[in-house]
């Protein structure tokens, strides 16, 4: 799995929850031309009953990203003053080798979908907050704020959606209806002409108040049409045993007609 610095924020997003804590990405010192120093995130909590405590974050994901930050550490001096505790949150804990953590910093690493604590942050003692750095997180919590109501979708623009989705589907009813129409009178039609040769050809007329009849004819018709087919069949068969006992007949004869055979004896 490819880390990115979003996604270990994401996991700081987690571990410090909206409605208990508020976190900011890529907080400067101070606003302005000259923004000073940057924390990758930060986040403080909202209810004194668990703390207003600031914590602020590195994040690095990869051996090389860390070697710079040790070479530049007022970086995270710069805003890590204003903090209760500061913590590194790495991709691996391996790209950080023994010695090289500060003393008071913590260590996070994702395990699991969160973050996992290797090394419990201290607490520090942070300056009082000025101006200049409340003013950074005032106006990182707008930006975030404008981008979540750009990201927003009105009601009037939700409601127009479902009646675009309302009328499209009652198109598509009213196609499937016009299809079924189509069939139902195709199928009328191959009836009637049906029922029109039927008529020409047995020269009868269906009405509604003889079909039933002549349907009862027709029954009679196709039953006694089977049983003089029966018929023709049981006169074949009688047929052809009348000539075999015919045959059979002249076959005694012939054998009662010939001579007896001469034994060689004299009276």
């Amino acid at each position: 799995m490819k880390w990115t610095e979003f996604r270990l924020y994401e996991l700081i997003q987690k571990r410090y929850p909206e409605g208990r804590c508020a976190t900011f990405r890529t907080v400067y010192e101070t606003t302005g031309y000259d923004s000073g120093h940057i924390a990758d995130a930060i986040s403080m909590g909202l209810w004194p009953s668990r703390g207003l405590d600031i914590h602020g974050f590195e994040l690095k994901v990869s051996r090389a990203d860390w070697l710079k930050e040790l070479k530049k550490p007022e970086k995270a001096e710069g805003i890590a003053k204003y903090c209760d505790y500061w913590w590194l949150v790495i991709s691996n804990p391996d790209y950080v080798k023994d010695g090289e953590l500060p003393n008071k910093w913590g260590m996070l690493v994702p395990h699991r979908g969160k973050l996992s604590t290797i090394k419990k942050a201290k607490r520090l003692e942070p300056v009082p907050l000025d101006r200049n750095f409340v003013a950074s997180l005032l106006r990182r919590a707008h930006e975030q704020t404008e981008k979540q109501f750009k990201d927003y979708i009105p009601r009037s623009e939700i409601k127009n959606e479902l009646d675009k989705a309302r009328k499209a589907g009652e198109k598509v009813r009213k196609n499937k209806a016009r299809l079924n129409l189509y069939a139902e009178q195709t199928e009328l039609e191959q009836l009637k002409t049906m029922i029109d040769k039927f008529e020409q050809e047995s020269g009868v007329s269906l009405t509604r108040y003889n079909a039933g009849r002549i349907g009862k004819a027709v029954k009679y018709v196709l039953a006694a049409s089977s049983a003089a087919h029966a018929v023709r069949a049981v006169d074949r068969s009688l047929a052809i045993l009348e000539k075999t006992t015919q045959k059979i007949r002249t076959e005694l004869q012939l054998l009662k007609e010939e001579p007896e055979p001469d034994d060689g004896w004299e009276d």
